[in-house]
């Protein structure tokens, strides 16, 4: 009996002996965290650094909006003169004229005579010119009117046709003018025509 009671105490100073033991590794480890979850003490600051290289320009940026107008100035000084030009010389207008055709066609108690003649007009200037083209069988007769015409530079085509009871050679005068609104020009001519 009496080495039972020794050996629960041995058993239970065992026991004690553990518990402490586990204990103390607890308490251990904890301090051990304490120490290292605690940030640890600023150190003195080191010298400065030597600069660094300079880094590459940047791109430029965009364009701003453009400002305001600013006031106009004040009118600068009048200028000078100029010399005078030379006078404006009018050119007048030229003609050309040219025989196109003359033909007589015998129909049932007439004949029919028709004839043409080509007019080319031109300005040295370049105005627009007023062309006017008369004939007449005779050189004691009146002047009758054919054809006109306001063109710039062109070639025009005049023609009349007459109904003659008693056809024969028939010679036709032509008055031809030309008019730029400041010099007129004048033109005759004359063709014989022969009956067949």
């Amino acid at each position: 009996m009496e080495d039972m009671k020794k050996q629960r105490n041995k058993a239970g100073a065992i026991y004690i002996g553990e518990v402490l033991t586990i204990v103390a590794i607890v308490l251990s480890v904890s301090a051990l965290g304490v120490a290292f979850m605690r940030p640890p003490q600023k150190g003195d600051t080191g010298p400065i650094g030597l600069q660094g290289i300079q880094g590459e320009q940047g791109l430029n940026g965009p364009q701003g909006v453009l400002g305001p107008t600013g006031p106009t100035g004040p009118a600068g000084p009048k200028g000078v003169n100029g010399s005078n030009g030379a006078p404006y010389v009018n050119h007048p207008p030229s003609m050309n004229v040219t025989a196109l055709t003359g033909s007589y066609k015998d129909l049932d108690n007439y004949t029919r005579f028709t004839f043409n003649i080509t007019v080319k007009t031109h300005d040295a200037d370049n105005d627009t010119v007023q062309s006017y083209a008369y004939y007449r069988f005779g050189a004691t007769e009146l002047w009758k009117p054919a054809y006109v015409w306001f063109a710039l530079n062109t070639t025009t085509s005049a023609s009349i046709t007459i109904d003659l009871l008693s056809p024969s050679n028939t010679r036709i005068y032509w008055a031809l003018q030309a008019w730029d609104g400041c010099e007129l020009t004048m033109k005759y001519v004359n063709y014989l025509v022969v009956y067949p």
